[in-house]
């Protein structure tokens, strides 16, 4: 597709096909690795115009490459520490686009009319008419709004576990990066009970293991 959105669209579809006819490749076979990650990387590199439902859909499937990567030392520790570095970046710009975009003074208590049904004036009356396709079309963007806020929520409630347990399981491994965390945590994250659940367990992993703080 030409257009911006159907290119994201069909990359997601893509992505989220070559897990589905090729699940049992993905864990043993490195082509088909690298085949998805090329995927993935292709759509990320326009990831300013990404829109976030892509987003939250295909970088799970990143994650879990470099799950298989650092699992199986099939990668150096300094290229490890590159990856998490951008990969981790990745996660919590999602969170800030979701926390952005979603409208928390919205009020899903608002009466909306769902048809607003055919025009019964007089089908002469220009003026009459024109503000039946405005009333149609002001009534239409709202609909819009209330399903745009409502899919955000359910997208942030069923990303932030997720989301959350992949950040904590990046930077609790060594080389630690407490820093890096901390600048990410403060840039992006807003909501102090989420910083908590992420910081919280990695000052625990790095006090269990001392002798690997070479980074702080």
């Amino acid at each position: 597709p030409s257009d911006a959105d159907g290119y994201f669209a069909l990359s997601d579809k893509l992505i989220n096909g070559l897990e589905s006819c090729c699940s049992g490749l993905l864990a043993h076979d490195i082509k088909v690795q690298t085949l998805m990650r090329n995927y993935i990387m292709l759509t990320l590199a326009h990831k300013e115009t990404v829109p976030v439902d892509v987003k939250v859909s295909i970088v799970p499937h990143l994650i879990w490459l470099d799950e298989l990567e650092y699992n199986r030392h099939l990668v150096k520790p300094v290229d490890w520490m590159a990856e998490r570095t951008a990969h981790a970046k990745l996660w919590f710009e999602i969170f800030l686009d979701l926390d952005q975009a979603i409208d928390k003074n919205y009020d899903f208590k608002t009466m909306l009319t769902t048809n607003i049904g055919p025009f019964l004036g007089d089908p002469n009356d220009a003026k009459a008419y024109a503000a039946y396709q405005k009333a149609g079309v002001a009534n239409n963007r709202k609909l819009q709004q209330r399903t745009d806020q409502y899919t955000l929520r359910r997208m942030l409630d069923g990303y932030s576990d997720f989301a959350e347990h992949s950040i904590v399981a990046y930077y609790t491994r060594p080389p630690y990066a407490l820093p890096e965390l901390k600048q990410y945590l403060d840039l992006y994250v807003s909501d102090p009970a989420r910083k908590s659940r992420i910081l919280d367990p990695v000052l625990s992993a790095m006090a269990e293991h001392p002798e690997q703080r070479t980074r702080e």
